[in-house]
């Protein structure tokens, strides 16, 4: 009994060490590890609309995709970009696929302000049974940056 007892206590004490020793490890550059997602239409993050989601764009190349598609009667709806930052190149960009399978060509977002102030699409009609898709992308990719995105239905 004795034996089980100071075992029990020797790796509990080990525990607590090796635990505490990472709370006063030296701190490092955080960098964001969630990459490639939503990198094509075919993968592209459902929406629900009222929400905001924050992501980044990791290089040059990284473009995130968003859908959403309207089961209701026809719909007006407002698309919405932020970038955060300065001088932060993104746009976006909307396509509409209609039920029937007719697509519109992808139309960018005009930038409120330039670069780094935030765009916006609103009153779109989508009718019903459409999905709309919605591409950020770079322009001109100076640094790693994060955006809020938002559509909302009305």
């Amino acid at each position: 009994m004795n034996l089980k007892r100071t075992l029990t206590t020797l790796l509990a004490v080990i525990m607590v060490f090796s635990i505490s020793a990472s709370a006063f490890a030296e701190s490092t550059d955080i960098k964001p590890t969630v990459v490639g997602i939503a990198d094509t239409r075919e993968t592209a993050l459902s929406y629900i609309p009222g929400n905001s989601y924050s992501l980044f764009l990791s290089d040059s190349n990284d473009k995130d995709w968003y859908k959403w598609t309207n089961t209701g009667s026809g719909r007006f709806i407002l698309v919405y970009l932020q970038p955060q930052g300065e001088n932060i190149k993104f746009r976006m960009g909307i396509e509409i696929v209609h039920k029937d399978g007719t697509e519109t060509s992808r139309f960018y977002a005009p930038t409120l302000n330039g670069n780094g102030y935030g765009m916006y699409i609103r009153n779109l009609y989508v009718p019903e049974g459409a999905t709309v898709y919605a591409v950020i992308d770079s322009t001109e990719f100076i640094a790693q940056g994060q955006y809020t995105f938002m559509l909302d239905a009305y």
